[in-house]
């Protein structure tokens, strides 16, 4: 399996991983995050389903890319700091979302990564941040952005007892 084939993989078992989540979609810890289950839940649906409609609406115009180093070492780790970055109005969930949009949003997101294999590899995808993602990287980053959002519903779950209130300046950045 490739690296490609690999994230496809990580992103569908993300999915089903969020799907199990919605029941829990209230649950919330503000010494982790400003935002629920639930709101985590439908950012990370949001997301995919830009990134994957953007590539595959993709035309031929490949803009010159280089990864910037940041880009790159965020897509080579795996990780994401948190309490850095502000989610884009396309990306930004609803604090009310009910069940019924959590699951249609993560079932839009899905079948539109089921129709990315095809798409042209040297589409891309513009990152508010990162820059221009060429296809391969925009699914890497799918995989690294869901893992990064899973792991803060894990820590909102668990009651985040242990953790400070601000984050992002208490060395879990990278946790």
């Amino acid at each position: 399996m490739g690296e490609i084939e690999e994230s496809y993989a990580e992103i569908k078992a993300q999915i089903d991983e969020r799907r199990g989540l919605i029941p829990q979609r209230d649950a919330a810890a503000a010494d982790v995050s400003g935002w629920s289950v639930g709101m985590h839940v439908h950012h990370c649906g949001l997301a995919m389903s830009a990134i994957t409609g953007t590539l595959i609406a993709c035309g031929n115009n490949v803009p010159a890319r280089s990864l910037g180093p940041g880009a790159a070492l965020i897509l080579r780790m795996g990780k994401l700091p948190r309490g850095v970055a502000q989610a884009p109005d396309v990306a930004m969930p609803s604090r009310d979302a009910s069940a019924r949009v959590l699951q249609e949003t993560l079932d839009k997101s899905e079948a539109r990564l089921d129709r990315l294999p095809p798409v042209d590899d040297r589409c891309w995808f513009r990152h508010f941040a990162l820059g221009v993602l060429a296809k391969r990287d925009a699914v890497r980053f799918m995989s690294v952005h869901n893992a990064h959002h899973l792991k803060i519903v894990a820590d909102i779950l668990d009651g985040a007892r242990a953790y400070p209130a601000n984050n992002a300046r208490s060395g879990l950045w990278f946790r």
